[in-house]
Formats: C-alpha cells, sequence, structure tokens
C-alpha cells in the first residue's frame, strides 16, 4: 500500500516537474550559449561550458525519460540523467579549481587523473545490466518508472562510492571557493559567493532526494 501512494504522488508531481525540467534544460543551453561567445578570453569559459551544458543533459534526459513512454527509452534518458551529474560534479570542481587558480589553470596531468572516475562510472551505469554494480538490475524498470534512486536494498556497492564522491567533490570545490572568497573582495566575489549558494542548495536538495527515497522505499518493502 505504501508503495503505490508513493508512486500516485511522485506521478501527480511529474508533469510540472517535466515542464520545469525543459525550461531549466534551455536556460542551461542558451546561456552555454553565452558563455562561449561572449566569455571566451576568460581562461574558465571551457570548464564553464562543460558545466552548464552537464546540467542541461541532466534536464533534458530528466524531462525526456518521463515523456517516452517506452521502458527501454525511459532506462535511456534515466541513464544519460545520471551520466550527466557525474560530468557535472567533476566539472563544478574542476571550475573551481581554475577559478582559484586562474593564471596557471590546471594541469593536462591533473585533469586526466580527475577524469579517470567519472569515466569509470559512466561506463557502469550505462552497461548496468552487465554486472549491476549500480543498482540490482531486476528492480530497473521499478526505479526508472517510480523511485528515480535506488533504495537501499536496490543500490549495489558503486552506486554508494559514486554518491559518496560525489558529494565530497561537490563539497571540496565549496570549500575552495569559499577558501578563495575569504582572501578577495570586488564584483566577481559576489558572483562567487552566489554560485556557492546554489552549489550548496543544490546538495541539500540531492541529499533529501536521494536518501529520503532510499529510506522510504526499503521501509515500504517490510
Amino acid at each position: 500500500i505504501a508503495t503505490c501512494t508513493m508512486e500516485n504522488y511522485l506521478m501527480q508531481e511529474m508533469t510540472s516537474d517535466i515542464l520545469l525540467a525543459i525550461v531549466l534544460s534551455v536556460g542551461f543551453g542558451l546561456t552555454a550559449l553565452y558563455v562561449s561567445i561572449a566569455r571566451r578570453h576568460r581562461k574558465t569559459w571551457k570548464i564553464g561550458v562543460v558545466l552548464l551544458l552537464a546540467c542541461a543533459v541532466i534536464t533534458f534526459a530528466y524531462s525526456m525519460r518521463g515523456l517516452s513512454t517506452d521502458l527501454t527509452a525511459k532506462v535511456f534518458w534515466y541513464k544519460i540523467s545520471l551520466v550527466g551529474f557525474v560530468l557535472s560534479t567533476n566539472s563544478f570542481y574542476s571550475l573551481a579549481l581554475q577559478y582559484t587558480r586562474s593564471e596557471s589553470g590546471l594541469r593536462p596531468r591533473t585533469l586526466l587523473l580527475m577524469s579517470v572516475f567519472p569515466l569509470l562510472t559512466a561506463v557502469l551505469i550505462l552497461t548496468n545490466e552487465l554486472h549491476g554494480w549500480m543498482w540490482n538490475p531486476a528492480s530497473t524498470s521499478l526505479i526508472v518508472k517510480v523511485m528515480l534512486f535506488p533504495s537501499i536494498r536496490e543500490a549495489r556497492i558503486w552506486y554508494w562510492i559514486f554518491i559518496a564522491y560525489s558529494f565530497f567533490i561537490m563539497g571540496l570545490g565549496c570549500f575552495t571557493l569559499i577558501r578563495w572568497l575569504s582572501q578577495s573582495r570586488g564584483f566577481y566575489s559576489r558572483q562567487v559567493l552566489r554560485v556557492v549558494v546554489a552549489a550548496i542548495l543544490a546538495l541539500l536538495g540531492a541529499a533529501l532526494d536521494i536518501f529520503l527515497v532510499a529510506l522510504l522505499f526499503y521501509a515500504a518493502s517490510f
């Protein structure tokens, strides 16, 4: 009964969520276009565009998953949204490092090392049915259609590693920017402060979604 109640609630919220996701996707895409044209003189513009495009991928994939009627399509877009999330967290940390070290930038070796975990995780997400390291493949339909996030029962080891890494790398990016803010003043300081506040709110929202769903569906299974 509890599972059915949760399913009905999520279905009622889906229409407004899809509309909001489409609007956000367009906004992120247009902002990325603006940055690539008007901010090319800044050394951080490339990683900024990557971050904006990753956010656009997340929101676009979320809307397409909701609009799709075929299970295969829903699973595909669900995985793409997770891949976008992987890219966004790493991009945010890279942006924080480049912004606070704008004169020297990041070394290619550092960028290469930082790309290993996201690439590995993206591959595991896209091929989960073969190994089940992210979530129980038998529960894919339930996760994609109803839960959106695996519960404690369905989640597997790499999913929790992925979640822990994502929150850690985002938190580290916020810490890097806050430390830079404590030593800086001026217009760009206010911009960075808004970015940090937005990132913290995004972390809190993601934590509520991920862990609340994980616990609720785990409790409902008993």
